[in-house]
């Protein structure tokens, strides 16, 4: 269009549309399932400020939920300004140009822009469902935990808008005699571990341990593994394993598996080594980051224990 042309209701809704997709319902891997402002125009009226001033603040609410910062791209029109192609027509129609505003959502909806959370917009929880055991040990234990929504829209908003769902798992021992070197390691492992942390498209770790290509997304109904740990040394045979798949499209499970894989090759004296105890209060507590405030808001999902942990 030249320097001038007025913005017609089809180029209008068209970014509408854009805007509508990243901050409303969308599909797939678009959309934050909150309300906009903005709404389609009927063909053949005139594109106002009035309409443009409702775009920017459903683009302005977009740029703030990623960066915490108003769009520098585009600024507000005065009331009763038609709005052109390059510029609004007010002597100040600098930024107002609809040019301006459709540069601004090519890159607030690309691609990994559009799942970035500002940490200042954003609201984090650390024990929403946790699971113990102090028994002693030395098989394999499994804990099962489900996160819900209240539909499948709110858990495609909740990873598009940057969500994600925590893992932190920990031994304190009280081991004594031959078991401490098994207990120790595992208590190291988990330690090491750090927090776990499942997001829209990948689980990695805030420490050591191996992540996977696999986050909300690309869960299907069979369990994949998303996370791995492993013991050191002789106790190179245990593992920390997190698995998750999708009950339904507003459920995942989540299970916790300690692989207790070591048979005694740690301690103990041939003929017959000993397959040490694990001994302490093993613990994991799920948590999650969520978009909250003003911009886009994110409800916590619904954290239940399925099963405590107990042995295979």
């Amino acid at each position: 269009m030249a320097v001038g042309d007025i913005i017609t209701a089809t180029r209008y809704n068209a970014l509408q549309s854009r805007v509508e997709s990243i901050l409303g319902i969308g599909a797939g891997t678009e959309g934050y399932n909150n309300t906009t402002s903005s709404n389609q125009v009927p063909v053949g009226d005139l594109v106002t400020a009035s309409h443009l001033n409702q775009l920017f603040t459903d683009i302005d609410q977009i740029a703030r939920h990623q960066t915490n910062q108003a769009s520098g791209l585009i600024a507000q029109a005065l009331i009763g300004d038609l709005i052109a192609d390059q510029t609004s027509d007010n002597p100040s129609g600098t930024l107002k140009g609809f040019t301006d505003y459709e540069t601004s959502m090519n890159t607030l909806e690309s691609d990994p822009n559009r799942f970035r959370l500002s940490a200042l917009q954003s609201t984090t929880g650390s024990n929403s469902a946790s699971s113990q055991y102090t028994a002693n040990w030395n098989q394999n234990l499994n804990a099962y935990f489900r996160v819900a929504w209240p539909n499948s829209n709110a858990r495609r908003g909740y990873f598009n808008s940057g969500g994600t769902i925590t893992f932190v798992s920990s031994l304190s021992s009280s081991a004594s005699g031959g078991n401490i070197a098994k207990t120790n390691d595992w208590s190291t492992m988990l330690s090491n571990a750090g927090t776990v942390s499942f997001n829209y498209n990948t689980t990695v770790t805030s420490n050591s341990g191996t992540g996977a290509a696999i986050g909300n997304f690309q869960l299907t109904s069979s369990e994949q593994q998303i996370f791995r740990k492993t013991g050191s040394g002789v106790y190179a045979d245990n593992n920390y394993f997190i698995r998750a798949r999708e009950i339904n499209t507003s459920t995942i499970e989540f299970r916790i598996n300690m692989n207790e894989a070591d048979t005694g090759q740690g301690f103990g004296k041939a003929p017959a080594p000993v397959d040490e105890l694990v001994q302490g209060t093993l613990t994991t507590s799920l948590g999650f980051k969520r978009a909250s405030g003003v911009y886009v808001d994110s409800p916590v999902p619904t954290f239940t224990v399925q099963s405590a942990y107990s042995g295979s």
